[in-house]
């Protein structure tokens, strides 16, 4: 693999390209992402690029721009121009639309993946302006809502627009290790009736949030019990269910007459889903016919977990781009957060997660990415586009 498109490389360009993306505001929701949208296609368009900016939903557009090469079989490059809330301004030592700081670039999506984003922006104009051979094409992809509900990945994918990709890299923040395996996950939410009535006369009432309680009892023991099996789909993490959310009665004069609880079980890849969100299913009937309870689960949503083998050609490619781009072996690592590469998967786009920044960053006050990643991860991008390119 020739280093030659790493002379193109221009570390300051990109991290200009980044504090651009920091300062447009892309908070979602509501979902906020014209502008960022705006910084992507106008780089784009300077390097020479197709591109188009398509509506998903109005002001929230998609990027799509266009490198062509002979064959219009493409690599995908994804990364999304969404980012959660900033939450607390006071709660940053940091400017939340961004602030560079002791080799650090801050701000709200930094490492969530604004820096991600660049990095790959970055390689595409290193690609570009090394005027190499390109035997086949590439395609970059900036997304809205991946944060929400991913409507701007399953856009591209309903409206055929990624037809041609054989490839995809997504560049959420994985601390330069390559994600070959992800968590799936299943949200539900469960309702537990009970009967009204004033405090006073309690026992003429029925407490919905005592009845909760039964439940959250034993959701919380159906996660001890996930303790350790990790091992027997050969990770170090383990499944888990999470509680997320409660919600019960108006005053402390009332016996609630309903309560409701919003929850997860994440699973591993080799894990059985299906079985497992019966699983809960079960526990939650058990518990309602023990204490004599009614009420309603609701599955919410699910996502499925995804693996890739380390050995494909997708991910050799990339590890050995990382390993010229860094002088250090690349590691593997399982990504456990959602990522759209199992929409792509599901499509027939095999590919990999790789990105600057720790994903333990993400999503809290004073997010940041380490600018020596960001360096690491475009050269690391470049690399294996040329290779892909040529």
């Amino acid at each position: 693999m020739s280093g030659g498109v790493l002379s193109f490389v221009d570390d300051t360009w990109t991290l200009d390209l980044l504090r651009s993306l920091l300062r447009a505001d892309s908070q979602n929701p509501p979902g906020h992402e014209a502008a960022a949208a705006q910084v992507v296609a106008e780089a784009l368009t300077g390097l020479g690029l197709r591109v188009r900016s398509i509506e998903v939903e109005p002001g929230r557009p998609n990027v799509v721009a266009e490198l062509p090469g002979d064959d219009p079989e493409s690599l995908l490059l994804n990364g999304h121009l969404d980012t959660v809330t900033i939450g607390d301004p006071d709660a940053w030592h940091y400017d939340p639309f961004g602030e560079v700081s002791a080799g650090r670039c801050y701000g709200r999506g930094s490492c969530d993946m604004k820096g991600g984003l660049a990095a790959m922006i970055g390689a595409v104009a290193a690609v570009v302006h090394s005027g190499m051979p390109r035997r086949r094409s590439l395609l970059l992809t900036a997304v809205i809502d991946e944060e929400v509900w991913f409507k701007g990945t399953q856009s591209l994918l309903d409206d055929g627009l990624l037809t041609n990709c054989s490839r995809a890299y997504i560049s959420e923040p994985t601390s330069l290790s390559i994600a070959t395996s992800l968590q799936g996950a299943a949200e539900f939410t469960a309702r537990i009736d009970g009967v009204a009535a004033h405090t006073g006369m309690a026992e003429l009432g029925r407490n919905a949030i005592i009845g909760m309680n039964h439940l959250v009892a034993a959701l919380d023991s159906y996660h001890q019990s996930l303790r350790g099996t990790g091992q027997r789909f050969g990770l170090p993490v383990d499944p888990s269910v999470n509680v997320g959310s409660i919600a019960g009665g108006s005053g402390v004069t009332l016996v609630p007459d309903a309560c409701t609880l919003s929850f997860d079980r994440q699973f591993l890849p080799g894990e059985d889903q299906s079985a497992a969100i019966t699983e809960i299913e079960q526990i939650f009937h058990s518990v309602c016919a023990q204490y004599d309870l009614t009420g309603q689960l609701t599955l919410d949503q699910s996502f499925p977990s995804w693996s890739i083998d380390p050995q494909s050609p997708e991910v050799r490619d990339l590890t050995a781009a990382h390993t010229q781009a860094s002088n250090s072996p690349a590691q593997t690592s399982i990504f456990r957060a959602y990522v759209e590469i199992e929409l792509l998967h599901r499509a027939g786009i095999p590919g990999a997660i790789y990105g600057p920044g720790s994903i333990i960053q993400a999503h809290r006050p004073d997010e940041y990415v380490p600018l020596s990643e960001v360096a690491t991860a475009t050269r690391t991008y470049a690399l294996a586009t040329a290779a892909f390119l040529r």
